[in-house]
């Protein structure tokens, strides 16, 4: 039988071989994905067992060794920052698998309420509970990544919350329940609670004496007596709350940040220096209505500091390159001061010579070169402009037919004849009380945003009146900087200023916005009232923006009004009467401002308050303000127990840009307690010493390198000062009685500890590499094995001390041993050989002296 075979065609095969390839090509793509997931889930899990090995070691600490973080340092790859302890755990590297990795450890008090754990800050009491949080990061593909491992440290040995203290707080007119007050125990703020609707209130506490302290904003705080917290009981400490007298600060609120024009005349036939005969004369004034004084510029110099630009409906632009070119006499314009530029370098005004603080004109065919650049038969517009091209100003005006090509608001129109500013002048209002008539008194520095509610002219207002016997009837008198400053009255209407005062409980408030109407004219301004401002006197802020003005010694009387400033303020008013306030001075962030008081709310004098760097003490009311950069900023009251019948007390608000933030503080009175520790022979640095009271723990200290210790803010009264000791310490004496005294730090007294441990620290190596696979550490004061020796339970306390630990994944190792003795370290490294055996090889150091608290550093290298 012949059997048919069939072939393959061409076709087939190359079908064949597509779909072989498909296949091929998506076995690759899932292998790379495969590869990809295999690295990130090794790396994850080398971060997962860095971060367990680390918490573990800290875990072993007792609760007194495990110290809180209190110098901290950011790692910013990450929002919100990785905030790390950058003192006690500082950052490691950990090298594994060609991957770099870093570990950061923090350590913070932590607290339980409601069953949602917080961290507070190390000032507070000791909660007796401790948080470790152990970040590990690593970059992957140039992006960071982490892994973060939290744990809880309980102190074994904390008093239980075995008491509560409940009540009801009322007002004490009318003795109604009062909701959302604030019940604080003064010895612990740790404790506190917020009473419900109907008044009441219950935390539970530890039992012992305590004061509790109710605040509610717009009342006066209150504080019990000293009462008794039994164990396994209840305590009921009912309050009455006091509401606060108050009164309203009232005034006006100005921005003045840059120069405005005050005046501007296109033409006007007057004698010029620079000509025997009369001429046309066109003049430009500055006026400066802030504190500080401005920079012009100087002659041929571009872009100037400030430069006066023209514009008119000619579409004519002259910058002060092109057109104005003016010769700098003075290149600033004081406070409060105006600054002239004209066509000449002095003109007769009122039978009177006026001096140009800048000019563009001088004598011969340059004169008539440069008159008429002002053209006062069009509408046009006169700009300040800064270096940085920020428009400072703009005034515009119309002619019969035109409008100003560059205005503010509304440009200044032409009624009843006249064509631009031919042969007028117009002039920038004083205050929004003012006359219709030019009032010279004050500097021409009102500001609304409106050129035609701004400014002063014949055409704008019937029955205009300028200075009389000028050349032209409707001219006022131009000023430059030899004439005297005058009062500044307004500015800019600061509608969004925020205003406070530094009184303890009275809120905030901006600008409202109000008229004054005259003629055809109505003119804004920005009053404000702050109301429930506490009877007493205050410091006063308004800030607008970057700028701010403090008004200190503010007076305020229950249920009057007091306008600031007035003849007793600082700085007291510039003109009598006149209650506007003038934000001309640079903020520099927000404020911070507070009340410092004892436990029985009376105010603090002369306390220390420390605010972002800034350093104020607080007046007779116990109140404080201070400027501040924007952000968490650091406050201390009484920082380092400068006043050393009271403690430190610390704070970390957030303030923001221009706003003020509130921060009170209470102190009680304390000091601090000092000792030494030693060995007999040589100081123990790092030691752990508390001071505890009826039982509970106030304070814990360590001792620095020369063995002595403090601890700071301790409130008045007697402690046990005890060292904590490790199993195999032992101290003499056990403990030493303290009594605190506010005039300054006590010396309490000399402990001798035996067995205080020291560590064995090193990396160990192999051939130049580093054990990651984990080495067995043994250490004794007796001779070690070849082989790691086995310990017996019925047998261990007859035989020398073994002690022992294994080396981590970093290769690093750190063995506790006692100190004041000389030791022999073995090392055991286990290595895997090619037959897949495992043999194990090791090394003895001898002749390694340990201190008390001390590291000594024995690296073990193999071969």
């Amino acid at each position: 039988m012949v059997k048919n075979s069939r072939g393959v065609t061409l076709v087939e095969l190359m079908v064949s071989v597509a779909i072989i390839s498909v296949g091929i090509l998506g076995f690759f793509g899932a292998f790379s994905f495969i590869t990809k997931s295999l690295h990130v889930s090794r790396t994850r899990t080398l971060a997962t067992n860095l971060s367990q090995e680390r918490v573990e070691a800290l875990k072993n600490l007792t609760y007194y060794e495990l110290l809180i973080t209190t110098t901290s340092a950011t790692d910013n790859s990450f929002t919100p920052g990785l905030v790390y302890d950058n003192g006690n755990y500082p950052p490691e590297t950990v090298s594994i698998g060609g991957i770099n990795f870093t570990r950061y450890t923090y350590v913070a008090l932590a607290q339980i309420d409601s069953d949602v754990i917080s961290t507070v800050t190390y000032t507070f009491p000791d909660t007796g509970m401790k948080q470790v949080r152990v970040d590990v990061i690593w970059r992957d593909r140039g992006v960071a990544k982490k892994y973060t491992l939290n744990n809880l440290l309980e102190n074994p040995n904390v008093n239980p919350l075995d008491s509560s203290i409940s009540g009801v707080i009322t007002n004490s007119v009318g003795a109604t329940p009062m909701a959302g007050v604030v019940v604080k125990i003064e010895q612990n703020p740790d404790w506190n609670a917020t009473t419900a609707s109907d008044g009441s209130y219950s935390f539970r506490v530890y039992h012992g004496s305590y004061t509790v302290r109710a605040s509610s904003a717009s009342f006066y705080d209150q504080a019990s007596a000293l009462s008794a917290a039994n164990a396994g009981s209840n305590t009921s400490i009912p309050l009455a709350l006091t509401a606060i007298a108050t009164g309203t600060i009232k005034g006006i609120a100005w921005l003045n940040s840059n120069v405005v024009v005050g005046s501007v005349v296109g033409a006007t036939f007057t004698y010029c220096a620079d000509n025997a005969a009369q001429q046309e004369v066109e003049f430009v004034e500055l006026v400066n209505p802030t504190t500080f004084a401005i920079d012009i510029g100087i002659t041929n110099t571009y872009p100037k500091n400030i430069s006066v630009n023209y514009y008119d409906e000619s579409a004519t632009t002259l910058d002060e390159a092109a057109g104005f070119n003016f010769t700098h006499v003075s290149t600033y314009v004081p406070a409060g001061k105006s600054y002239l530029m004209a066509s000449c370098s002095s003109f007769v005004v009122h039978g009177g010579w006026v001096n140009s603080d800048a000019y563009y004109a001088t004598s011969g065919p340059t004169v008539e070169a440069n008159l008429g650049l002002i053209r006062e038969d069009k509408a046009a517009s006169i700009q300040l402009v800064a270096a940085d091209g920020t428009v400072l100003d703009t005034v515009g005006w119309n002619d019969n037919n035109n409008t100003a090509p560059r205005y503010e608001g509304t440009p200044i129109p032409v009624v009843g004849g006249g064509d631009g500013l031919e042969n007028n002048m117009i002039v920038r209002v004083s205050s929004p009380g003012a006359s219709l008539a030019v009032n010279d008194t004050y500097a021409r520095s009102y500001d609304s945003g409106d050129n035609k509610n701004d400014f002063l002219s014949p055409n704008t207002v019937t029955g205009f009146t300028g200075l009389p016997n000028w050349p032209s009837a409707f001219i006022a008198d131009p000023y430059g900087t030899v004439a005297a400053a005058r009062p500044v009255l307004t500015g800019k209407p600061a509608f969004g200023a925020y205003i406070a005062a530094s009184d303890p409980f009275s809120g905030s408030t901006r600008p409202y916005t109000a008229y004054i109407t005259s003629a055809t004219q109505s003119l804004a301004y920005a009053p404000f009232s702050l109301t429930g401002v506490t009877t007493g006197t205050w410091a006063f802020v308004i800030s607008s923006g970057t700028f701010y003005r403090e008004i200190e010694d503010v007076t305020v009387v229950q249920a009057r009004s007091t306008g600031v400033p007035n003849g007793a303020t600082s700085p007291a008013w510039s003109v009598t009467g006149h209650i506007g306030t003038m934000l001309s001075s640079s903020s520099i962030g927000g404020f911070v401002e507070g009340r410092v008081t004892d436990i029985s709310n009376l105010p603090l004098n002369g306390i220390t308050i420390s605010a972002g760097g800034i350093t104020k003490t607080t007046g007779v009311n116990g109140t404080y303000f201070v400027p501040v950069s924007s952000g968490q900023i650091s406050v201390i009251a009484n920082p380092n127990n400068v006043n050393t019948a009271y403690i430190q007390v610390y704070a970390a608000p957030i303030v923001e840009t221009g706003e003020f933030t509130t921060q009170n503080f209470i102190l009680v009175q304390g000091g601090s307690l000092s000792g030494y520790i030693t060995s007999a022979t040589t100081p123990v640095p790092n030691f752990v010493v508390t001071a505890l009271l009826g039982g509970s723990q106030y304070g814990q200290a360590a001792s620095d390198s020369s063995g002595h210790f403090t601890i700071h803010n301790l409130s008045t009264g007697t402690y046990q000062v005890t060292p904590v000791l490790l199993s195999g310490q032992d101290s003499n004496p056990n403990f030493i009685s303290g009594t605190v005294d506010p005039n300054g730090t006590v010396f309490v007294g000399t402990f001798t500890v035996t067995g205080a441990l020291g560590n064995i620290v090193g990396t160990v190596t192999n051939n130049n590499e580093i054990v990651t696979s984990g080495a067995l550490i043994l250490a004794s004061t007796g001779t070690i094995s070849s082989t790691p020796p086995a310990i017996a339970a019925s047998s261990a306390a007859a035989q020398t001390s073994l002690y022992a630990v294994s080396s981590k994944a970093d290769g690093t190792y750190s063995l506790p041993v006692r100190g004041n003795f000389t030791y022999n370290v073995s090392v055991y490294v286990p290595v895997i050989q090619a037959s897949g055996s495992v043999t194990v090889t090791t090394k003895t150091y001898s002749g390694v002296a340990v201190l008390p608290s001390a590291n000594t550093t024995q690296d073990v290298v193999l071969p």
